[in-house]
Parts: structure tokens; sequence; C-alpha cells
């Protein structure tokens, strides 16, 4: 009896533990460009699984799956022509977060972020 009451608390105790400590919320909703160049491009979560990344002056639309892992997003291309994004995911705001730029740069340079806004 007692060893099965010790098992519910420890169960209790690590169950809490996980909720806590899964603190990156998952994204919902349209997201724009911020910076580094506003407007540019625009991100489009249509569910906590989905999201659709398209670029301003282009009619192309990447479709991801996404999955979130404490403080990182994982962006998977449906094209098997494309590889998967793992992002650093630093939530601003309610509304706004930012990611590390997902376009080629010099590797010597501090790295580039995006910041897109609701």
């Amino acid at each position: 009896m007692m060893k099965q009451i010790l098992m519910l608390g420890l169960l209790a105790i690590a169950l809490y533990a996980c909720n806590k400590n899964s603190s990156t919320p998952f994204l919902e909703g349209i997201y724009i460009e911020e910076s580094p160049i506003k407007g540019a491009s625009r991100m489009n979560f249509l569910n906590r699984s989905l999201v659709v990344f398209s670029e301003l002056g282009t009619s192309v639309a990447d479709t991801f799956k996404c999955s979130y892992r404490s403080n990182k997003i994982m962006l998977t291309p449906n094209r098997a022509t494309q590889y998967p994004y793992e992002f650093e995911l630093e939530m601003l705001s309610e509304n706004s977060f930012r990611i590390p730029n997902r376009h080629a740069s010099i590797p010597e340079a501090p790295i580039p972020y995006m910041v897109f806004k609701k």
C-alpha cells in the first residue's frame, strides 16, 4: 500500500514537472516579418502541426509540418527536395517571435534573426 502511494506521488510530481517545462507555446494564425525586411515573409500557422511559408514578390508558398520541442521549432517540408529546418524560437511577446534567418548567410558573421509579428 505504501509503495503504491509513493508511486502515485512520484507520478504526480513527474507530470507536474513535464507540464511546467513545456513553456513553448504553439503558434497559430498569420505572422508577418517585421525585420530585417518588413513584410518580406509570411508564416501562416494553420494548426498545431502545419505552417505555410511565403515570400513577398513570389507566388511560391512552401508548406511545412511543424513541431515544437523546448524552445525550438522544427519545420519539415512536404516536398522531398527540401531539408527540414530546426530553429531556436524566442517568443518576444504574445504576438511576436524571432527565429534565426532561414536564408544562407556568412558563417563567420553574427546570426541574423527574423522577427515576425501577428
